[in-house]
């Protein structure tokens, strides 16, 4: 799941792939699923983020014969890092992956997450909650913690300085853009894409067109813009 939010993000979606016959596994970050306006966010750490990642790889290896892993947004990040460490996985699908973030100017992923890390935490709010709880969506954290984009930025640095260095561990991998997307930076997960395939990685990419006009959370059929219908059995079948 994204950040901010938490399981209940895939519930549906996770639902028609195990009504498929796939045990699902839908795992939650640290800190996540608190009441809304919960200030625990703030104390996620990237350790924390690839602790749980290796946690639920080996959990799920003991749920079948092979193993596929998908996130979103944050979740994509960690999917991207679980492609390159993790060998005992079939495929990865990196929706999305906020490896890096428009909202930094130049891309100067490293240091805002150094700088981001140091001062003191600000919570940023989404437009659509106007500093209240959404409408709709207990599970998902209306505001934003400076410390943990920090966190994220700092997954997507880990990523981008092994996928320079090594060939991915997976078998296989798709990265997934949202053309509609303004929030992910996708010249930077295209530089990670490029130097998956240096190194001989089996990496595909596809393109949701962006007239569909998706949001960046394209998956939560809570989202009052969501289209699901249009999303998820394209979705089904990169997953199948």
């Amino acid at each position: 799941h994204g950040l901010t939010n938490c399981p209940y993000q895939f519930l549906s979606l996770g639902e028609k792939i195990h009504a498929q016959g796939y045990n699902v596994l839908l795992p939650r970050y640290p800190y996540h699923g608190f009441p809304p306006l919960s200030d625990e966010q703030t104390k996620l750490q990237t350790e924390d983020l690839i602790g749980l990642a290796n946690e639920a790889i080996d959990i799920a290896c003991g749920l079948g014969q092979e193993v596929i892993v998908c996130g979103l947004s944050m979740g994509g990040a960690l999917a991207a890092w679980i492609a390159q460490n993790r060998p005992d996985v079939a495929r990865v699908i990196a929706l999305s992956p906020a490896l890096g973030a428009t909202s930094v100017a130049g891309g100067r992923y490293r240091a805002f997450a150094n700088l981001f890390a140091l001062l003191p935490n600000i919570y940023s709010w989404d437009e659509d909650a106007g500093k209240r709880p959404f409408p709709g969506r207990p599970h998902q954290y209306p505001r934003m913690s400076s410390r943990a984009v920090a966190s994220l930025m700092r997954l997507g640095q880990i990523v981008f300085y092994q996928a320079q260095r090594h060939r991915p561990a997976a078998d296989s991998i798709l990265v997934v853009k949202n053309l509609a997307d303004d929030v992910v930076d996708h010249d930077f997960t295209a530089q990670v894409v490029a130097a998956w395939r240096r190194h001989g990685g089996q990496v595909e990419t596809y393109d949701l067109p962006g007239e569909l006009g998706l949001e960046h959370d394209y998956i939560d059929p809570t989202q009052p813009d969501q289209q699901v219908d249009a999303v998820y059995p394209t979705l089904m079948e990169l997953l199948a």
